[in-house]
Parts: structure tokens; sequence; C-alpha cells
């Protein structure tokens, strides 16, 4: 087992950017399966070396790069479809996935991961993974051989890509028709009607009968280039013989046809050439890579030139190809959801919020209707004909005051009469009928019913006033209704006069906490002190996602106890409302703004109306 010191899982500040003490575990438990695949690589002799951001932060941090957080090798194909055949002999509870193992599987590069399917709290993994408690990867591309005939190289490239799509095509004909299971190639010739116990829509037929052309065509490329060396099973699943067909492609080119190496895939989806020369790659030496060593390629400096520019070494801080950190969704898994994602509105709100949501599309057709009236209207100005029917536009209108007055009644029977949605609703019917009136009165004025004379700022009128209107009958609606305001929470939210103060949302991200780490519980000190200067006019509501402190004692982080204290001063405050994710409903109803992370909370408030602020975690 790799040893670290202690220092090496605290808070670190690289080239200006945070490490946190939860991303040094990922990165020790990534390193933990590098020592891991190093072992199978040392037993049976095989070529491997770091690529992309791995073999930069190699170079140039003499580690991972300080805004990355996972690692990724490459290997010759002949060395790489060795170690699958091995890849059962990998130890610390590892596997290695690739498309020669798992149906499933479309990636063209292999996995070295943990050996579950499913996310749980895992205390032997925290064991024996520094304390992570994440499921951690390697990438391990596969480097093919690129004709060096250009016309063949054409080809290769052609071919690739063509199968390459038509994996992703079959992946999207399996989600869309059939619940994301597999299917063979005999289902899909028999229309899936079998498989989706139903007559299929047109636009299923359609696609399925496009997908079989094209199947249909690559069997003739299959048969035509490669001689039947390999062919489509009408019996197995279909989505992994098209990957295996597409690996098939990639690997036809043999060294003494070739100058360079590439991982294929970048054939199919880079806009420029990615290959680079295989003498490069042919030899490793070992270079120091944080607490180990990783190989690289001999000639490493020719391989980031041509990656990365000639000034590799200046760092910059470059998003990575996925979200940083990888670990956020599981992080969200693990505490059971964070804060808003668990946000559920009452039924007879989100009833009324449903019907009017149905007015937009209402909108969107009048918007599209008022444009016409411009265009005609400009076209008749120039000697043109209009044909937009004023019946049409007055009908729709006459449609959105008719569902207006409904919902304004619905409201009236759960809220009592007089509400602010309701004055809303009011004065969006007097918008209605306004432009009703506009548009009727330059139908009566054009031949055959056709609107000549209607100006742009009809159309104005329509997509501004109209929808603000609506979102203001939204924000009432929300508002509005809500649960019985406890009366521990009723004594913050009062000024001493009795008049309701300003609220302010204050949400926190479990992500983001462990992101900016020490900075999280000085931010939340810091902020919750400036809110609290304003106690009298401003009620803060502190929201945090309700299984992140247990998370945080079990992963037993020095951000546990900083964490906890940041709560308890929140607690402590009169201009504070603490909630643990329970009362989220009630929050939102009360609610004026919002201030804190991005996450599940901030968006419900942006729909809801609220101006929004998000936190930054190296202002103080």
């Amino acid at each position: 087992m790799l040893t670290f010191p202690t220092d090496f899982f605290k808070d670190e500040i690289r080239n200006d950017f945070l490490i946190s003490e939860m991303m040094k575990r990922a990165w020790a438990a990534h390193l933990k399966i590098l020592d891991e695949l190093q072992a199978l690589f040392r037993k049976y002799d095989l070529l491997y070396y770091a690529d992309f951001g791995t073999l930069l932060g190699a170079v140039r941090h003499g580690g991972i790069i300080p805004w990355d957080d996972d690692i990724d090798i490459s290997m010759p194909r002949a060395d790489f479809m060795k170690l699958l055949e091995h890849a059962d002999e990998i130890g610390g509870g590892l596997t290695i996935r690739s498309v020669y193992n798992t149906e499933s599987f479309t990636n063209f590069h292999a996995v070295a991961t943990h050996k579950t399917d499913l996310l749980r709290w895992d205390d032997d993994r925290m064991r024996d993974y520094y304390g992570c408690p994440f499921i951690c990867y390697i990438d391990i591309f596969p480097m093919d051989y690129i004709p060096r005939d250009p016309e063949k190289r054409k080809l290769m490239q052609q071919l690739y890509s063509y199968a390459y799509q038509m994996v992703y095509t079959c992946v999207e004909i399996e989600s869309s028709f059939c619940g994301g299971n597999l299917i063979t190639y005999r289902e899909l010739k028999s229309g899936l009607e079998a498989y989706c116990q139903g007559a299929l829509s047109a636009a299923m037929t359609a696609k399925t009968n496009g997908f079989l052309s094209q199947l249909k065509e690559l069997e003739g490329f299959l048969s035509r280039f490669y001689g039947n060396k390999i062919s489509i099973d009408k019996d197995k699943k279909l989505r992994n013989q098209l990957c295996l067909v597409t690996e098939y492609i990639a690997s036809s080119c043999n060294s003494r046809d070739a100058d360079r190496v590439d991982y294929c895939p970048h054939m199919a989806y880079a806009k420029k050439d990615l290959s680079r020369d295989k003498s490069w790659v042919k030899e490793t030496v070992e270079m120091p890579f944080e607490v180990t060593t990783i190989a690289a390629p001999k000639m490493y400096h020719e391989v980031l030139v041509s990656r990365f520019g000639p000034n590799y070494m200046t760092p910059k801080h470059l998003s990575s190809t996925h979200e940083y950190p990888y670990y956020r969704t599981q992080v969200e898994v693990l505490i059971g959801g964070d804060t808003g994602e668990n946000y559920h509105e009452y039924p007879q709100k989100k009833e009324l919020l449903d019907v009017l949501e149905t007015f937009k599309e209402g909108h969107q057709v009048l918007d599209d209707l008022m444009g016409q009236i411009a265009q005609e209207g400009s076209q008749k100005a120039h000697g043109g004909q209009g044909n937009a029917n004023v019946g049409t536009i007055t009908g729709l209108l006459a449609d959105l005051q008719d569902g207006a007055v409904g919902l304004g009644e619905a409201i009236d029977n759960i809220c009592g009469e007089g509400t602010d949605p309701v004055n809303e609703l009011e004065k969006y019917c007097e918008s209605v009928y306004h432009i009703y009136e506009k548009v009727e009165n330059a139908g009566n004025t054009a031949a055959n019913g056709a609107v000549a004379d209607l100006s742009c700022d009809s159309k104005i009128s329509v997509t501004g006033g109209l929808s603000a209107s609506l979102q203001n009958v939204r924000r009432g609606i929300i508002r509005q209704i809500h649960e019985d305001i406890p009366t521990d929470w009723e004594k913050k939210l009062r000024r001493p006069d009795g008049s309701t103060k300003k609220v302010v949302i204050y949400g926190i991200s479990a992500v983001e906490a462990l992101t900016s780490s020490k900075k999280s519980a000085e931010k939340i000190r810091n902020s919750l002190e400036i809110f609290d200067g304003s106690k009298d006019d401003v009620c803060v509501i502190f929201e945090v996602p309700m299984g992140f402190m247990g998370f945080l004692d079990k992963c037993n982080l020095e951000l546990a106890p900083l964490y906890a204290d940041a709560l308890s001063f929140a607690r402590q405050l009169d201009g504070c409302i603490c909630d643990d994710g329970k009362k989220l409903e009630l929050a939102v109803s009360l609610a004026d703004a919002y201030y804190g992370d991005k996450c599940p909370l901030m968006d419900i408030c942006k729909d809801a109306g609220m101006p929004v602020m998000i936190q930054n975690y190296d202002i103080r």
C-alpha cells in the first residue's frame, strides 16, 4: 500500500489553486489504483505511459495538475489487449471494464475502477483508499496505428466515424424506444413491435428504418474491406457488437504501414489531427508523480508540444473535460441530495403553477403570429399581400383570457379574494384585452380579413408585458400559499413594530463546501456576521444539506468541526433561522432573495423570480 506523509492530506494551495482535503483523498485513491495497475504492467512487461493532462502534470508539476482530479494513461494496442486478457488479476478490489467484458459499455478506452455497480457507503473501501468515499477510476487509452498512405487513412477515418456514430444512434434508439434496455439486430429488424409491446409510431418507424439501412451498409463495408473477418450476429446485443466493429476498424492498421499513432475516437470528433509520431512513445522513462513515479514517453517534450503548444510549462487554469470535481454527483447521492434537491411543493400550489406553465405555449404561438403581423404590415406598405388571419389571433387571445379568469377563480377558492396573484391576473386580462382590441381594429381595416397595419410594438407588449404579468402571478402564488409559520420563525421574521423583514435564503452546497474546504466555514461565519448587522431589517433563512454534517463526521474531515462551529454560530444569531431542508417550501415562499452557492435551491429561487447572488469564497 502506498504511504503518504500526514501533511499530504491537508488543504494546500498550488499555483494559486486550493486543493481541498477531500480532493487530496481522491488523488490518493487514484494513485492507489495506479499502483495496482503498475503491478500488472510489471508482471506482463506491458508498456504504458502518462498521457494528456496527466503527462503535463508529471512534467510541469511533478504530480497531478492542481485543478485536475483524474489520471489518464495510454498503451500501445497490443499491450492494451494483453492487459485486458489479465484484467481479472488486478487487486485492490478493482476491476477493468471495457467493451470486451461489459455489454453496456460504450467507451473506447478501458476503465480501472472499484468493483461495484452501486454507489453506497463502504467502510472497507474507505479504509483501503485513504478515507475517500467515492468510486474512483483511471482511464486507459489504446493507441492505434494510423495508415501512412493518405487514401488508406481517409478510408479508415470514414469507416471508423461511420461505425462510431452508429454506436450512439443505437444507444439513442434503446433509450427512446426500449427503456434503455439492450436490443439485438433481430429485434430491431422485426420493427421492435414485440419488444415495445405495441405498434411503432411513425417517428419510431422512420428512426429504426434509417438505422437498419445504415446497418446493411455497414455490413457491406465489412465484407468489402475486411473480408467478413468481423460480422454482426443477429441474436447478440447490437450495441456491443457495434462497439467491437468500431474497435476492429481502429486496430486494423499495422506498424509497418504507419508512422503515427492516435486514440481513434479523435478521428470521429476532434477538429484537428491529434495523432503523434509513433517514435515519440516507443520508449518510456520514470518520472516523479506525487508520492510515487509514473512512466512517461521518453520524448515527452514532442508529445506535449503537439498537444498543448510550445508554452506548455506555463500553467493555465483550464477547465477539465469533465465537471470538476468529478465526484460532484457522488456527493449528492451519499448525502441524500444537495440543498434544494428534496424540494416539494404543496399539491394545491403545484397544481396552480402547472396550470400557469400552460400559458407559455400560448404566448409562444402569439409571439409568432404577432411577428408575422409586423412582417406583413411591412410587405403591405411595399405593395405586398398579408395572410395572417385575425380570427386565429383573437381566438387565441380569448382563450388566454378565459384561462386567466379560471385560474383567478381557483386562487380565490384557495386564498380568498383580493390576493396579490388575483390582482396581477386582472392586470394580465386587461393587457390581453388591449391587444385583442388592437388586432381586431387592424383587421377591420384590412381586405379579406388580413391584418395589414399593426406595428412591432404589439409584439413587444406580448413578449414583455404578458410574460412579466404571469411571472408576478407565479411569485404571488408561491408567496401566498404555504404552511403555517412556526412561532420561533415568526419572531425572527417580524420587526418590533410587527412589520415583515426582508428575507434572504442563504443556501450552502455540499459540493462547494468540500471543494472550498476551510474557506467554506470561514465564509459562512463572515457572511452571517454581515447579515446580522442588519438583523432589524433582514432575516436570513440558512439552508444546509440535510445529510452533510453526518457525511463530514463519517469522513472524519478536518472541515467537520469547523463546519459544525459555523452552524452553531448561525443558530445563535437573532436574525437567522436555521433549517436543515425540512421546510424548504416554506422558506422559498417567504424569501425575497437568494444568496449562496450554486445548487438546486438556487435554481428554485431563480425560477420563483427572486434576485440571486452567488457567494465568492475568495472574498471575505
